[in-house]
C-alpha cells in the first residue's frame, strides 16, 4: 500500500478544491425561502495526510498568509495558489476542510 498520493493525483484535486463555497449550491436546503443570497465561506484551513503524518494549512490572519504546519514546525506559505502548490509538491493529501463566513482568502 502507497503511503502518499501521486502528484497528477494531487494536481486534479488542488484544481477542484474551490476557494470559496456557497452552501446554497451544495446542499438544497440552504437559504431555501431567504431573499437574500446565502453568504459564500472562505477556506482557511486543510488537514492533510502524508506517508502516515499528518500536516495542515491554515490561513493567519495576523500575517495576512497561509501557513504550513508540521509537528512543532510552522512556516509561512503564502497566498492560496501557493498553498495548492506546496500541498502537490510534498504530496500533502488533503483530507479535511475548514471554511469560515469571515475570513477572506488572500
Amino acid at each position: 500500500v502507497e503511503d502518499c498520493a501521486s502528484k497528477e493525483h494531487l494536481s486534479d484535486i488542488a484544481d477542484g478544491l474551490a476557494p470559496q463555497i456557497r452552501l446554497n449550491k451544495v446542499y438544497r436546503a440552504v437559504g431555501a425561502g431567504q431573499k437574500q443570497k446565502p453568504t459564500p465561506y472562505q477556506i482557511v484551513g486543510m488537514i492533510c495526510f502524508y506517508g502516515r503524518h499528518y500536516t495542515s494549512f491554515f490561513y493567519n490572519q495576523q500575517l495576512q498568509k497561509w501557513v504550513f504546519i508540521d509537528d512543532s514546525s510552522v512556516r509561512p506559505v503564502g497566498d492560496w495558489s501557493d498553498v495548492k502548490q506546496n500541498m502537490i509538491d510534498g504530496r500533502h493529501m488533503p483530507l479535511v476542510l475548514f471554511y469560515s463566513q469571515k475570513s477572506p482568502v488572500r
